[in-house]
């Protein structure tokens, strides 16, 4: 609907991503105008048990895998990206949402939890649903909040992930490398 929040879960749908919490945290509040739209697809069971978590919520949407632009216009078209993960290696989704223009909301697990702080695109919650779900409703609320994070979102990917800014650093290192005096 024109007058929700549109938040967005792109990933493999596993246990360790901490879905859960984004339902149950949702489930505190029905009256919260917002749409979690869960992208991805995972092993049958476990989809099917957060299915039914979710079944009575008409906010949350599951939507199966998005893929090349679909995927593309998925992150850039909601208000900001969402991953709960008990742990991430990297996070893949969330340089391609910071590279949509889409601020980010991410439990400590996540491996980004750096540039998300020290690049003022979003915030790191604690895997608690209270704690989510608090964050959730500033962010509904204080839509500038979200916008604020959001103007800095492009420019972070870009200088922080763009393969060409990675290669151009890479040269920088090799050169003061070739420049310090031998032993």
């Amino acid at each position: 609907p024109a007058d929700c929040t549109l938040a967005i879960f792109l990933g493999r749908i596993h246990p360790k991503k901490g879905i859960e919490f984004l339902v149950r945290a949702l489930q505190l509040d029905p009256e919260l105008k917002l749409h979690l739209v869960v992208a991805g697809i995972g092993e049958r069971e476990y989809v099917q048990q957060i299915e039914r978590m979710a079944a009575h919520d008409p906010r949350i949407h599951f939507v199966g895998m998005l893929q090349g632009s679909t995927k593309m216009a998925a992150l850039a078209t909601a208000d900001f990206f969402v991953l709960t993960s008990y742990q991430e290696n990297f996070g893949n989704a969330v340089v391609e949402s910071l590279a949509s223009g889409t601020p980010v909301l991410i439990g400590p697990g996540v491996n980004l939890v750096d540039v998300v702080q020290d690049r003022n695109v979003g915030e790191v919650v604690e895997l608690d649903d209270r704690l989510i779900l608090n964050t959730l409703q500033r962010w509904v609320k204080e839509p500038n909040v979200v916008a604020d994070y959001a103007s800095r979102c492009r420019g972070t990917a870009g200088e922080l992930f763009d393969w060409n800014e990675i290669g151009n650093r890479w040269i920088g290192h090799y050169q003061n490398l070739l420049q310090m005096p031998q032993k």
